[in-house]
């Protein structure tokens, strides 16, 4: 293998120092990349020096080598592909893509944001559901985990949390819960290596003894309307966050566990919901008048609205190509 990287490291070169090669190959340095080996990267200083960016067991390299095994059988076998080949400036960036069977080409790994849709909703909704009026109309907390009073889809800015109230000789208990859906169907997932719920702290109450929100699932019976019949949600931690230390005015990226990331629809929409920690325990906000809540934008307001952040590869075909065509990232 190490004498086809040789062979062939002026393709090989001519694809690294493309946007697409640096993608995949994680270039982690903003340095012309010079050289590239199973084992390490080189990137140019300048024409002399080099400093050498070391990869131990290159996960990448066993792919650029079956890519290189296949590219190298075409060259002898077909005299215009040779001929081709032999013009390094003519060489389309993604060159292995030319003749290896898909399954074995390098897999790019892509990071992009997804977000809710605006109103008028087309694909995905987003919002909140709970109780309404003050004080709350609900003297049970588990009456305030079961029923809502009102729904929210169209507001630029949403809260997600609970409240207790004093109210005379009773308690009164609010709940807030946030939904999240997300048209991940159209990005043609292989596999999610990453995700996590992005948003924009805009304002904070974390005066109950604990502060803490779980991302679980939802289930609105539309993906572009919220009702009160929606309110109930999967209760299932796909990841959550103390927020009680948090800054506002802030971006905050809170990552999925795997459980989450195993949700996300590789063919239509993901249904993701927030709650608070008292919700999803089912435990009673032990003190009165204290709020624990957070408000965030939504896919409404018109800058810093929330998304789905992930991290994937692509599907492919598994089919043989014989030619490939251009690939722009970013």
């Amino acid at each position: 293998m190490d004498e086809l990287f040789s062979k062939y490291q002026k393709q090989i070169l001519a694809f690294a120092n493309t946007k697409f090669g640096r993608s995949y190959l994680g270039a982690s340095i903003d340095l012309p990349i010079s050289h590239i080996h199973p084992g390490a990267t080189a990137y140019s200083v300048d024409k002399i020096k080099r400093v050498a960016d070391v990869y131990t067991g290159d996960p990448h390299a066993k792919s650029l080598g079956l890519a290189l095994v296949g590219l190298d059988e075409a060259v002898k076998s077909f005299g215009f592909i040779k001929e081709y080949f032999e013009k390094p400036d003519l060489i389309i960036p993604h060159f292995m893509g030319l003749i290896t069977p898909r399954p074995y080409l390098p897999r790019v790994m892509f990071s992009t944001d997804v977000y809710s849709d605006g109103d008028p909703e087309s694909t995905s909704v987003d919002g909140n559901i709970g109780t309404s009026g003050y004080p709350s109309p609900y003297t049970s907390w588990a009456s305030a985990m079961s029923s809502a009073g009102t729904s929210n889809d169209s507001a630029t800015n949403i809260y997600v949390g609970c409240e207790r109230q004093a109210n005379g000789g009773d308690n009164r208990y609010a709940l807030w819960r946030g939904y999240m859906l997300y048209n991940t169907g159209v990005l043609n997932i292989e596999a999610v290596s990453a995700a996590a719920f992005r948003h924009y702290l805009t304002q904070k109450n974390a005066a109950m003894p604990v502060n803490t929100m779980y991302i679980v699932g939802s289930n609105p019976a539309s993906n572009t309307a919220l009702t009160t019949a929606d309110y109930a949600i999967t209760k299932t931690d796909y990841g959550n966050f103390a927020f009680g230390s948090r800054s506002t005015s802030a971006w905050y990226e809170d990552a999925l566990n795997a459980t989450g990331r195993s949700v996300v629809s590789k063919t239509g929409i993901t249904k993701l919901g927030l709650t608070h920690s008292y919700d999803f325990s089912g435990t009673t906000p032990p003190n009165n008048d204290t709020t624990s809540n957070i408000y965030f934008n939504t896919g409404d307001n018109a800058s810093n609205k929330h998304s789905l952040r992930l991290t994937y590869t692509e599907k492919s075909s598994g089919s043989p190509m014989l030619f490939g065509g251009g690939v722009t990232i970013g």
